[in-house]
């Protein structure tokens, strides 16, 4: 039986801790007398509001451009675009992310994002925190499903642009699921949450004092607006962050050296996956590791 949800998909995204999320559902008449209770309601909860939520961004009108994710600490305006990355997306959706992107002002863009855009600009290397294993087995699934897939209209693609970005995660939202991270020290942090936090300090220490613009993967926006806000709690990503933010204005060519080092790797990823998926894909058509394919299709599916 479904179970109408508590709160709504706006009321759980107007706070930002778990603790101010009981007080909201306590102001709703539910009080739960442990964690776990707390995050079942809440994965019912935000389960079905995301879903709502999706289906009303199909269904509105799309938007002629993206639209930032706005957040403001100690007077300097960060401007967050998430992009999805996925190659099935059209020239139109494209064109709409760098027609933002070649306004004035300080511009920095998640590592691969200009390649992917088709346009130049300071690259942040998050791909540092890169676990090469993990990458691989995106890389050759994303190539995988991607020859699968049947391209969808343009006009499908500019509806992305309506769905929040918070709807990425699907059991619960970012700052939930980053505040239980930090439960631990260290910090929980999976791959992708840490070049998250990376990323959040570099903006914060690169061209400080001054309002500046990214485009990320749209996962990574709601991980970078909680961190902006509340700090990373793992000083070797604050320290890593902070020296390579200085380099990229201080020593241009110590920090062109450093993307270099990222390149080798993102290119020996890439490649090896690239060999990877060609070969599963003729097995696949085979009849011979049907399952093995499926397998990594289901892998990846959330990162494409």
């Amino acid at each position: 039986m479904v179970v109408e949800p508590i709160l709504t998909f706006e009321q759980i995204t107007s706070v930002d801790s778990i603790d101010a999320l009981v007080r909201l559902y306590a102001q709703n008449g539910v009080r739960f007398q442990s964690e776990k209770e707390f995050l079942r309601r809440l994965n019912e909860d935000w389960s079905q509001e995301s879903e709502r939520v999706v289906q009303d961004a199909l269904e509105s009108e799309p938007p002629l451009e993206p639209r930032s994710v706005d957040v403001k600490v100690d007077g300097v305006m960060y401007n967050l675009y998430g992009i999805n990355h996925s190659l099935n997306r059209g020239q139109r959706y494209r064109d709409s992310i760098k027609n933002a992107a070649r306004r004035n002002g300080n511009w920095a863009f998640e590592y691969g994002a200009t390649k992917y855009l088709g346009m130049q600009g300071l690259e942040i290397p998050d791909w540092i925190y890169l676990d090469q294993l993990d990458e691989f087995l995106q890389y050759a699934g994303r190539a995988l499903i991607f020859k699968r897939r049947k391209k969808v209209s343009e006009s499908l693609d500019m509806h992305l642009l309506n769905v929040p970005l918070d709807v990425v995660d699907k059991k619960f939202p970012a700052y939930v699921r980053l505040e239980l991270c930090q439960h631990s020290t260290p910090p929980d942090y999976s791959t992708d949450e840490k070049r998250s936090a990376y990323m959040g300090e570099f903006l914060r220490h690169w061209k400080k004092g001054e309002d500046k613009s990214a485009v990320v993967g749209g996962a990574h926006v709601p991980e970078i607006k909680y961190f902006l806000l509340k700090g990373s709690m793992d000083a070797e990503i604050i320290d890593r962050a902070t020296t390579h933010a200085t380099m990229a204005e201080s020593d241009p060519q110590g920090f062109q050296q450093l993307r270099k080092d990222i390149d080798r790797k993102a290119i020996f990823i890439a490649s090896l996956g690239y060999y990877v998926s060609e070969s599963a894909q003729a097995l696949v058509a085979a009849g011979v590791v049907c399952g093995a394919g499926y397998g990594i299709f289901e892998l990846v599916q959330k990162f494409t």
